[in-house]
């Protein structure tokens, strides 16, 4: 396709959003249109790179720079290319920001890409136009270049993807877009990259480079490349999987890796750690086919994810070991090692959550045997255990200057290791109801887990909703406190964060279940938020095409608003407050009278607009 034909066919800016096409039948109209991305201060994952080495190395010349912050988004064309010193530095971004946890391409061919688009007198194709603005629009969630630069190169790209990357184009860079513009609404929070996942999953499987021979016409060298490609997808899909519940595209046994015993034989530690995050992805794609799509929790499943994980965790080298991480690991690698950690951690919180949530609510099972109780009591005492260290983990990530802003797996990890934490607080009120003091170990982790959350919120809305779900909880929290331990944090606000140094081996006090039955609201909200993993729902998607056009944005990723009195929830240690919310429990007698009796003839304030939610709400909880 010439040039003339590429500007002709472009859409207006306002065209050229999201919602251009998408590779399903829905259009892409629930992008995330959050708050202004770029901080002025400069904050971010990686240090500014400056481009004139990189122009001056090329011998390019730099095109006259168009306008990226109008208050339109610019639309970006073979005509009108992004300045070469914000496409250079942004490609560098890239590299540094993806390739510890993701092979995703080469930096030579990203290097040969700008020098086919940037060179006077070239011929370059819409299809590497797609792919550079792909790659430097996920550079842009590295990099600070401002909301609307990296909007204007995020919807571009997709616009070319989608309406104008032409037919006769190699199948593996076109899978390639596709995981690129997939990993961009994961920043975005949008149901929508399962569709683009999807996609590259099938054009990677149309090529064969599932398969272990080698095909034509690929070199080895090529051959080697694409593979790391492919088990990045493999990652990508089953991180997918189990972060929003959805049944991944990719099967057991489509590739080597998955293979009982297998081991990553390389003296490069980038791909070695890709490699075993690839198998992390394997697991976690199973944990949710094998444990999360069944309705009952079947323990010789868990006993045997659990045995898998245990293996990978004993078969990694001692540098790369999770207490050697957190005692201090100064190596290039470390925030690899340190996100690699948190997916290790989130598949056993996966693994066995539903676990610990059946325990909790006894009423939820039926009566069991002592071996099975027994087997259940371990599983929900790991999933404490896990959740505790991932709040280690993200409390160094984030104190030591790590943590993405809008980045889904610290985001969710932060959650997830928050509620677990959460609830030990919880529990720990309910039964210490005069000497019970907001402080320990456990405050600290929730603390951590707060203050990843902050830094991400103003950035992200599926943080700022986690954030003021925490929030409620711990407020609900310290209300039960006794005055003077609550005097210290109230009058003073929260203490200084300190850098934790929590081995993942030390012993934390054992976890004491709640039960519904003697237990108080908060800690039955913290359940029913642990019960419901995918964004308030528990069932896993199964193939089905889910109406999106009139669900939510960010749907399955971001949880439900709570209740806006949650910090107001009465308990039995609290004192009376104006429309709180104190349920019923079965065979609690009307010992009160008047407006303190839940059979008063003044009846309390609910918190919820509409009958609707209250009913919904309660259909969770009971």
């Amino acid at each position: 396709m010439s040039v003339s034909s590429s500007v002709a066919s472009s859409p207006t800016p306002s065209d050229a959003g999201p919602g251009a096409a998408s590779p399903s039948s829905h259009s892409l109209r629930n992008c995330n249109q959050g708050q202004n991305h770029a901080s002025k201060n400069g904050n971010s994952f990686t240090d500014s790179i400056m481009a004139a080495s990189v122009r001056e190395g090329m011998k390019l010349a730099s095109p006259s720079p168009p306008s990226l912050t109008n208050s339109r988004y610019t639309f970006y064309s073979l005509r009108e290319l992004p300045p070469l010193e914000v496409t250079s530095r942004l490609v560098s971004a890239f590299i540094r920001g993806t390739s510890s946890m993701f092979y995703i391409l080469a930096e030579y061919e990203a290097m040969e890409l700008i020098s086919d688009i940037y060179t006077p007198n070239s011929e370059p194709t819409t299809a590497k136009l797609c792919e550079l603005l792909a790659i430097v629009a996920v550079g842009a969630q590295y990099e600070d270049v401002g909301r609307d630069t990296s909007m204007a190169l995020f919807r571009s790209a997709k616009w070319y993807l989608d309406i104008e990357y032409g037919k006769d184009v190699h199948v593996l860079r076109k899978m390639r877009v596709s995981m690129l513009v997939g990993l961009l609404l994961i920043f975005e929070k949008s149901f929508f990259a399962v569709d683009y996942l999807d996609q590259a999953v099938c054009l990677a499987k149309s090529t064969g480079i599932n398969r272990t021979a080698r095909c034509k016409p690929y070199s080895e060298r090529e051959w080697a490349s694409w593979r790391r490609v492919w088990r990045s997808l493999i990652f990508l899909d089953g991180w997918m999987a189990s972060s929003i519940g959805v049944m991944p595209k990719i099967a057991p046994g489509e590739d080597p890796i998955y293979a009982e015993g297998y081991r990553t034989c390389t003296n490069d530690f980038d791909a070695y750690l890709h490699s075993e995050l690839t198998k992390l992805g394997i697991l976690m794609n199973m944990i949710t086919r094998n444990i999360y799509a069944p309705a009952a929790t079947d323990f010789a499943s868990v006993a045997e994810h659990s045995k898998k994980l245990r293996a990978w965790q004993s078969s990694l080298p001692e540098p790369f070991r999770l207490t050697r991480s957190v005692s201090g690991n100064d190596s290039k690698q470390r925030s690899a090692v340190l996100f690699t950690h948190c997916s290790y951690l989130n598949c056993i919180v996966l693994l066995s959550r539903k676990v610990l949530v059946g325990v909790c609510a006894t009423h939820d099972v039926p009566p069991v045997d002592d071996t099975r109780r027994g087997l259940a009591d371990e599983y929900a005492q790991m999933c404490v255990s896990a959740g505790r260290q991932l709040a280690t983990v993200i409390g160094l990530i984030y104190s030591e200057g790590r943590l993405v802003r809008r980045c889904w797996l610290a985001i969710q990890s932060s959650y997830t290791a928050g509620l677990i934490v959460s609830l030990c607080l919880a529990t720990q009120r309910y039964r210490e109801t005069t000497n019970f003091a907001l402080s320990g170990q456990d405050n600290e982790l929730l603390s951590n887990c707060v203050e990843a959350l902050k830094f991400c919120a103003p950035y992200d809305n599926v943080a700022q909703r986690y954030l003021d779900i925490l929030n409620s909880i711990l407020r609900s929290i310290e209300s039960a406190t006794s005055p003077s331990s609550s005097s210290s944090s109230s009058s003073g606000g929260r203490p200084t964060q300190k850098r934790l140094r929590i081995s993942p081996d030390q012993e934390f006090g054992r976890f004491q279940y709640p039960r519904f039955t003697d237990t108080d609201p908060v800690t039955q909200f913290i359940i029913n938020l642990l019960r419901n993993p995918f964004g308030g729902e528990m069932h896993v998607l199964d193939g089905e095409n889910p109406p999106l056009e009139v669900l939510p944005e960010n749907w399955r990723f971001m949880c439900p608003e709570p209740p806006h009195n949650i910090g107001g929830f009465r308990t039995r240690f609290s004192a009376s407050e104006e429309g709180a919310f104190l349920p019923s429990r079965p065979g609690s007698a009307s010992s009160s009278t008047g407006s303190d009796s839940l059979g008063g003839s003044r009846r309390r304030k609910i918190p919820f607009r509409t009958k609707e939610e209250f009913e919904a709400f309660f259909r969770r909880v009971a």
